[in-house]
């Protein structure tokens, strides 16, 4: 706002100085043609501070809705960037039992298929195995 109210200052005075260097003219010639091109500058400035004007409404309403958009895109990625995160964790759990069901049914199937040590049997004096 600071600064369109420094734009319209400026145009402003821009504005007053060129009609107080055309009243001079005027003076100076007394011409009306002069007159008659002063109204023409100034209705010129005048629809261009006003376009100008409508131009930064335009561009406040387009930022006003880049920065939803991008809040609302921020928050989207936060949302499936948690949602990866737990998808992630879940894999990460089932990975692990998968790997200690793995174990356990290794070492079952190890157990129950050692083979049996061999004893001594002793008959005698020498000793023979079973």
């Amino acid at each position: 706002m600071e600064k369109d109210l420094v734009v319209g200052m400026s145009e402003t005075s821009l504005r007053e100085q060129l009609g107080k260097a055309f009243i001079e003219l005027e003076a100076h010639k007394g011409a009306a043609e002069d007159n008659v091109q002063w109204l023409e500058i100034e209705e010129y400035f005048s629809h261009l501070e006003s376009v100008m004007k409508k131009k930064i409404e335009e561009f406040e309403v387009r930022e006003k809705e880049f920065k939803e958009k991008e809040s609302k895109t921020c928050t989207m990625l936060a949302d499936r960037e948690g949602a990866v995160a737990d998808k992630e964790q879940d894999l990460l759990d089932r990975i692990q039992e998968l790997k200690d069901a793995a174990v356990a049914a290794i070492a079952e199937a190890w157990a129950n298929h050692m083979p049996e040590p061999l004893e001594p049997v002793h008959c005698g004096t020498t000793k023979k195995l079973r």
